[in-house]
C-alpha cells in the first residue's frame, strides 16, 4: 500500500489550527477519566463533571501542547524537534 503525504500551505495549516481552537474553545471535547478532567482543569479549561466535556481557550490548548517533549508524536499531530512548532501531516 502506497503512503500518500498531503502537505497544507503555511495559510491552510494556520486555518486548520484556527478552526480546530474554536471548537475546542465553543464546543469542547469529551474527556474518559477524572484525571484528565482535573489536569485539563488545572491548566485553566473548563470540565464539565457531569458530560465529561472539557472546553479550553487557544492559552490552554497551547500550554498543554508545549509540555510535550520535542520530536513528540500523537496520531497525526507532530511536535517538530528543530522548530517546537507542531505541525499536522495528513496521511492515508
Amino acid at each position: 500500500m502506497d503512503r500518500h503525504w498531503s502537505w497544507l500551505s503555511q495559510a491552510e495549516c494556520d486555518r486548520v489550527i484556527d478552526s480546530v481552537l474554536d471548537v475546542l474553545q465553543k464546543v469542547g471535547i469529551r474527556m474518559n477519566g477524572a484525571d484528565a478532567l482535573s489536569a485539563l482543569e488545572s491548566r485553566g479549561a473548563h470540565a464539565d463533571w457531569e458530560t465529561g466535556v472539557v472546553r479550553m481557550s487557544d492559552d490552554v490548548v497551547r500550554a498543554v501542547l508545549d509540555t510535550l517533549p520535542r520530536g513528540a508524536v500523537h496520531r497525526r499531530c507532530v511536535v517538530d524537534e528543530h522548530t517546537e512548532s507542531m505541525q499536522i501531516r495528513a496521511m492515508k
